[in-house]
């Protein structure tokens, strides 16, 4: 057997590739290989790195990254992603950095130089503001988080650290405080326009 074959090397079947809505000349958002199961806000605190995981099970091209603002102070927010770990953390340089993004009520998009190739595997969208805002957040599902002694809010909805706002770290910084509730799924401020495939 060919070692390219579809079934050992399912990258390569074109079947086997999540793809991405398009139609009319649009090209929708996502939110790789999650589920949404609901569309709130939620306010970002200052100073604070906010992650959000997605898995993509075969490569692919993204070349947007996508929030919005629905109520906002003066000020300035950054997009970005990272490789994530086994335990959902953070590795590596980020592989994109939006830099200021001024803050106003709005649709946000930041375009990288060149669009991102991802592998298949996990990533980390995050988000720092220098201000309190708040941000559309979709609550996604890649993986159920739980709190270990679970309970009827034992939900985890959001991955967090402080950190002054700046660029992105290399490595970045590990989140280390969750917030909970009664409905399952991450906040997730970022949506990603997928190119190829």
């Amino acid at each position: 057997m060919s070692p390219s074959a579809p079934f050992l090397v399912p990258e390569r079947d074109a079947s086997s590739k999540i793809g991405r809505a398009k139609g009319g000349g649009t090209t929708y958002l996502t939110v790789p290989g999650n589920s949404i199961s609901s569309i709130t806000t939620l306010s970002h605190t200052l100073n604070t790195d906010w992650y959000s995981p997605f898995f993509t099970p075969t490569p692919l091209i993204i070349d947007q990254l996508v929030c919005e603002v629905t109520t906002g102070a003066s000020g300035n927010l950054r997009m970005g992603l990272y490789k994530a770990d086994a335990d959902w953390q953070p590795i590596g340089a980020p592989l994109a950095d939006s830099g200021n993004i001024a803050i106003t009520v709005a649709v946000k998009t930041y375009t990288p130089g060149t669009p991102l190739y991802l592998p298949r595997g996990r990533y980390l969208g995050v988000v720092n503001l220098d201000t309190t805002s708040t941000l559309r957040a979709p609550r996604t599902d890649i993986v159920t988080l739980l709190t270990p002694s679970l309970g009827s809010s034992g939900a985890i909805s959001s991955l967090s650290v402080g950190r002054t706002y700046a660029a992105f770290p290399t490595p970045g910084t590990a989140w280390t405080t969750t917030a909970t509730g009664a409905a399952p799924g991450i906040l997730t401020p970022i949506a990603y326009r997928v190119s190829t495939p």
